[in-house]
C-alpha cells in the first residue's frame, strides 16, 4: 500500500520535531555543563545543610528546617530488612533557588509568555536540575535495602528560577517509581499559589509537605500508574491512532475505487458482446453478484440388451438428450428469469418484489413479469439457446432498433445506476447518462473517474568539555547520587 503525499508530509513533520527537541536539548545541555564547570551556582559557602540560595530569595531558616526533616524520610527502595520493619533507605532532598538562568545568552531566549518560550524554559530548567543532580551527587547511590547494588539512586533536587517562574523536581533511579508524573504535578501545584505571590519559601514548604505524604505513601497504585501512563503517552496514542484511521480510510478508498474500475471495465465487455450479439447474463444486475454455471453431466452411450428372443443383440442406442446447463444465483438457487429476459438472483427479485409498489414489472425494462410470451427457445436457435440459456436470441422483443436497444441498453443504465449507489464517492449520475449511450467507450478512462482515483499514478511515482561523572563533594555532602531523567516540572 503506497502513502498518500499528505502522510508523508506529516511523518517528515513528526521526524523534524524530533530532531529539533534533541538539538535544543543538546544545546541546553551545553549551556548547563559550561556553567557548571567555570563558575557552579552553589559554592561551598552557599549551602545551609541542603539548600542553596546564593541570592537569599527565601527565609532560609524556616525552609531549611523543613527541609531537614523531610531528609529524615525513610523509605525501602528493594527489598524489606527480614529484620525489621522499619524502611532503611534515607532519601536526600536537596533545594536550589536561582534568581535566573544566567548561563543561557540572552539572544536565545525566545519570549517567555509565548509557547516556544514556555517549551524552552521548561526544557531548560529540567536539563539544568538534572546536571546539577548529578554534578553534586544528590542521593545515595547504593541503599541498603538492595544489598548495596548501584543504580538505585534516593536523591531528590528541586530547582526553582524564579525570573523565570519555573520549577523542576529531578529524582534518582530508586525513588522515580514514588513520583508518577500525577505526583510531581500534585508537588509543584501545591506551591503555584504561593509562588505567584512572590512568596518561594512558604510555596517551597507546601511542596515539601506534599512531597513527604508520597514518600509515606510509598510507589503509586495501579490507578494512578494507569494514569501516569495516560498523561505521558495519551497524545502519542491519539497522534497515532489519528495517523491509523487516515491510512485506514486512504486504503479503503482505494479498495473502493479500484472495486468500481473493475466492475466498470466488466460492464465494458459485457457490451461489447451485446453490440456483437454475443451478450450472455453473467451476474445478477441488482446485487452485481456473478452467477454460478454447473455443466450438464457427461452423456453415456447404452447398449440394447433386449432385444426380442430374450437376449440383446449389441445395438448401440442413440443417446438420450443433452441435460441443460444448470445456471445457479449466489445463494445456489436457480437464477430467476423473467419473461422480458432479464435475469436475477432469487434473492434480490423477492426482496425488490416485497419493497417496491410496481412488483409485478421488470426492474429494468419495466415490462410486466405475469404476461406476455416467454422468451423464444425453438427454432433454428433452440440448441444455442439450450446451452447458454440467459443469451437472449437477437429476434426478441424487436420494437425499436433490436436487441441492444430493446433490451441490453436498459440493462446497462441500470446496472450503471446500482454502481453509482454502491460507489457515489466515483461514478455520478452525470456519468451514468453519458456512458448509457451506445456510442460511449472506455468506461474506466473517464477523466472524472481518473481524477477521483484517491492514489493517481503520479503520487504513486512521488511516494516510491565536561564529564558528568565528575561531583563535587564539597559543602553539600551528598551521597554522589544520580539523576535518572525522571521527574518534572512546570512554570507558574
Amino acid at each position: 500500500m503506497k502513502l498518500r503525499p499528505h502522510l508523508v508530509l506529516l511523518l517528515f513533520a513528526t521526524i523534524i520535531l524530533v530532531s529539533a527537541n534533541r538539538l535544543s536539548r543538546q544545546s541546553h545541555r551545553t549551556f548547563a555543563k559550561g556553567w557548571i564547570g567555570r563558575s557552579p551556582p552553589c559554592e561551598e559557602e552557599h549551602w545551609d545543610g541542603r539548600l542553596c540560595d546564593p541570592s537569599h530569595l527565601v527565609d532560609s531558616d524556616a525552609l531549611s528546617t523543613k527541609l531537614q526533616q523531610s531528609n529524615l524520610k525513610k523509605v525501602t527502595i528493594c527489598s524489606p530488612n527480614p529484620n525489621s520493619d522499619e524502611p532503611s533507605d534515607s532519601v536526600e532532598i536537596a533545594i536550589v533557588l536561582l534568581p535566573n538562568f544566567k548561563h543561557i545568552p540572552k539572544q536565545s531566549f525566545p519570549d517567555p509568555d509565548s509557547e516556544d518560550g514556555d517549551r524552552f524554559i521548561t526544557l531548560a530548567a529540567k536539563v539544568l536540575a538534572e546536571e546539577l543532580h548529578d554534578h553534586y551527587g544528590v542521593g545515595d547511590p547504593r541503599p541498603p535495602s538492595c544489598s548495596g547494588e548501584e543504580g538505585f539512586d534516593t536523591g531528590i533536587l528541586i530547582l526553582v528560577s524564579r525570573d523565570e517562574r519555573v520549577m523542576h523536581i529531578s529524582t534518582g533511579s530508586g525513588v522515580t517509581d514514588f513520583f508518577a508524573m500525577g505526583r510531581i504535578d500534585l508537588i509543584i501545584k501545591a506551591a503555584k499559589p504561593h509562588f505567584r505571590m512572590n512568596q518561594l519559601g512558604q510555596g517551597l514548604i507546601a511542596s515539601l509537605e506534599r512531597l513527604d505524604e508520597f514518600l509515606d505513601m510509598g510507589p503509586p497504585t495501579r490507578r494512578e500508574k494507569f494514569l501516569d501512563s495516560f498523561i505521558t503517552f495519551g497524545p502519542f496514542f491519539v497522534i497515532f491512532g489519528f495517523f491509523c484511521a487516515i491510512l485506514y480510510q486512504s486504503h479503503k478508498k482505494t479498495q473502493q475505487y479500484n472495486a468500481a474500475k473493475e466492475e466498470l471495465n466488466k460492464l465494458e465487455r459485457e457490451k461489447a458482446e451485446a453490440l456483437a450479439g454475443k451478450y450472455r447474463c453473467k451476474s445478477c444486475p441488482i446485487c452485481l453478484e456473478d452467477f454460478k454455471y454447473v455443466p450438464p453431466p457427461p452423456v453415456v452411450n447404452t447398449v440394447n440388451e433386449n432385444a426380442e428372443g430374450g437376449e440383446g443383440d449389441g445395438e448401440v442406442l442413440p443417446p438420450p438428450p443433452a441435460a441443460p446447463q444448470q445456471t445457479l444465483d449466489s445463494n445456489n438457487e436457480p437464477v430467476k428469469l423473467l419473461r422480458c429476459g432479464h435475469c436475477f438472483d432469487q434473492k434480490c427479485f423477492r426482496e425488490y418484489q416485497k419493497s417496491s409498489a410496481s412488483s409485478n414489472k421488470c426492474p429494468i425494462c419495466r415490462a410486466d413479469i405475469g404476461t406476455g410470451a416467454p422468451a423464444d427457445t425453438s427454432g433454428s436457435n433452440s440448441s444455442n439457446t439450450t446451452s447458454n440459456p440467459f443469451r437472449r436470441p437477437r429476434s426478441q422483443n424487436r420494437t425499436r432498433g433490436g436487441f441492444y436497444e430493446d433490451s441490453y441498453e436498459p440493462e446497462l443504465r441500470f446496472r450503471l445506476n446500482r454502481l453509482r449507489h454502491r460507489y457515489p464517492r466515483y461514478i455520478s449520475s452525470g456519468y451514468v447518462d453519458r456512458y448509457s449511450t451506445k456510442s460511449a467507450q472506455n468506461f474506466a478512462m473517464d477523466p472524472v473517474f481518473m481524477r477521483s482515483n484517491p492514489n493517481p499514478p503520479a503520487s504513486r511515482a512521488r511516494s516510491s568539555g565536561f564529564s558528568s561523572s565528575t561531583r563535587r563533594s564539597g559543602g553539600g555532602s551528598f551521597g554522589g547520587g544520580r539523576s535518572s531523567g525522571g521527574g518534572g516540572g512546570g512554570r507558574w
